[in-house]
């Protein structure tokens, strides 16, 4: 409000009763009689009112329009949700999905460079083609039941001549469950001899003395048995002494962290197919998986993942039973972008969401990292931090209670600037980086010399709704302008988001972990599973393939035998599928 217009009605302190005189008021009943028998007045038209009285009624009416949206805002934090779950449905002027989707709403502008949402054109919907059922049933494993006639029923019922197959019908297909069941598997190797080796025959090659085994020559004693080789995926083991078979352990794998099946509840289903199994010995399985195998792997997908020019990040909360600081354990995820020929995830456990967390993990990276603008990425200096305009533009809707702001408003010329953004990215999607990032220079930049010079000059209190917008853009400003400097960095942060997805649906179901040691095996197995799910494996599959393979190492893995299992490697993208 103006000095001008402050002073001119202020009314004073409400204990100051020194300009009210009670003579003067008439009573309740006078007053509304004066009121009634008094001629309605009309307000003077616009070219009868004077300019400082236009000037008050603009006034007013922008701070009607302020107050209005304060008040929804108050309303938000008193009577509103106090998480950040987003509604199922959200108001189709806004057209936002959800917090993971890249699906962005359209603009609204009032300048003339970006275009209304009064001209915007909802695209037809179109439904997807029905499948026949050959595109169903492809690739699937099939099973011919044909009935034939009985020999004695095969003669003609009018003449008795034996009748002879001329083809046959098809009557139906049905697909069928065959549900789980366990087989006990177990390997003989055929051992054989010589006779005549054993009876003495021609004796030692040397010295052809007639015994078994002549321990005087230099060829020391012969080997009177021969045995026949196992398999290279059979030749050992999975674990030690153990009943466990690659495919069971992978299938363990599989249901906890792909389905998010809990242990306690795979318990009984392998009951239910014949094999009485504590939870103690699947978690078990998990953490030897992680120890003797998994642990290994993950480092090499470390090393590929920090030669990656950008990389995305996220964390979130993990429950540890024996951590002593168990509300502060967070589980960290890296992804490289989606400019890079193999994606990469790796799961990172750490009891807390200090700096040095990322510090270590990101140790030799020096290329672009896109986050959240949590205090814990500035603090990296050898890498340039990259904004997310999507957590920005959440911010614009929590301020308008979940919804687009109200025309308008202040907060509803920001939001327009921020979805222009997002209206010009779907534009430059099938660019070239190159020609994107040009792009971005020549139609970009101008949108963020506006909206920056918004920021600067909206006049904001601390009740004011824009207040979180703009101070979380203001906070952010070098990072949400990073994605001018390489036309490969997105301006969001939703590959990260939609990465850690799958642990947050599984967390839902298992909880928490008992141990430091199921965490960090959890975050292996984690990142192995996203990894291959996004270099389009099968991920009970490459588990599998995995588990025949490295036991024949020993633990000892050498950079070239972790590459030819990496899940973008021949075999694995061959058998994996």
């Amino acid at each position: 409000m103006t000095q001008k217009f402050k002073n001119s009605f202020s009314l004073g302190h409400p204990s100051d009763v020194s300009w009210f005189d009670t003579d003067s008021v008439p009573s309740y009943h006078e007053g509304r009689k004066k009121r009634r028998d008094a001629p309605r007045m009309e307000r003077p038209k616009d070219s009868a009112l004077s300019a400082e009285a236009k000037e008050y009624i603009q006034f007013q009416d922008r701070q009607i329009a302020e107050l209005a949206s304060q008040l929804n805002y108050l309303r938000k934090l008193y009577f509103g949700k106090k998480s950040e779950k987003q509604p199922l449905s959200i108001p189709a002027e806004c057209d936002q999905l959800s917090i993971f989707d890249e699906a962005e709403a359209t603009a609204d502008s009032k300048t003339e460079d970006l275009p209304r949402h009064t001209d915007t054109t909802v695209r037809e919907h179109t439904r997807a083609k029905r499948r026949s059922r050959e595109e169903i049933l492809a690739g699937m494993p099939a099973q011919v039941h044909e009935y034939d006639l009985a020999p004695e029923n095969r003669g003609c019922p009018h003449c008795g001549h034996e009748m002879e197959k001329v083809g046959r019908e098809l009557i139906r297909k049905e697909c069928d469950y065959i549900p789980a069941h366990v087989e006990v598997h177990e390997y003989y190797c055929a051992t054989y001899t010589c006779r005549n080796c054993l009876d003495g025959g021609e004796g030692c090659a040397d010295c052809h003395k007639p015994t078994e085994a002549c321990k005087d020559c230099k060829n020391g004693p012969r080997t009177m048995f021969v045995k026949a080789p196992l398999p290279p995926e059979k030749r050992y083991p999975v674990f030690a002494h153990s009943l466990a078979s690659a495919g069971t352990v992978a299938y363990v794998l599989y249901a906890k962290y792909v389905q998010a099946v809990p242990l306690y509840r795979q318990v009984k289903d392998w009951e239910m197919a014949g094999l009485k199994i504590t939870r103690a010995t699947l978690a078990n399985w998990v953490i030897f998986c992680h120890r003797d195998y998994f642990q290994y792997l993950v480092a090499h997908l470390r090393k590929v993942l920090l030669a990656s020019d950008v990389l995305h990040s996220d964390e979130t909360p993990v429950n540890v039973l024996d951590e002593k600081s168990r509300v502060n354990s967070q589980m960290w995820v890296y992804r490289t972008g989606a400019c890079e020929a193999h994606p990469i995830v790796i799961y990172d456990y750490q009891p807390s969401r200090e700096a040095r967390h990322p510090k270590r993990f990101l140790d030799g990276f020096t290329g672009y990292l896109v986050t959240d603008g949590m205090a814990s990425y500035p603090v990296l200096k050898t890498v340039t931090n990259c904004g997310c305009w999507a957590h920005l533009r959440r911010e614009f809707l929590k301020a308008a209670s979940g919804k687009c702001p109200e025309e308008g408003t202040g907060l509803r010329k920001g939001f327009d600037l921020v979805e222009a953004l997002f209206m010009l990215e779907r534009e430059f999607r099938d660019l070239s980086p190159d020609d994107r990032l040009n792009e971005r220079r020549k139609r970009s930049t101008p949108i963020l010399e506006e909206f920056w010079s918004w920021c600067t000059s909206e006049n904001r209190l601390k009740s004011d709704t824009c207040h979180k917008p703009i101070g979380y853009a203001t906070n952010q400003k070098q990072a949400l302008c990073a994605f001018l400097l390489d036309g490969r960095i997105p301006i969001t942060n939703n590959d990260a988001e939609n990465a850690i997805r799958p642990f947050v649906v599984g967390r839902k179901n298992w909880l928490f972990c008992n141990t430091t040691n199921g965490a960090q095996a959890s975050a292996s197995v984690y990142s192995i599973v996203e990894t291959a799910k996004a270099n389009g494996l099968n991920p009970f599959q490459y588990f599998k393939f995995l588990l025949e393979r490295m036991p024949s190492a020993v633990r000892h893995y050498s950079d070239a035998f972790l590459s030819r299992l990496m899940p973008w490697c021949v075999d694995a993208q061959t058998l994996c599928r």
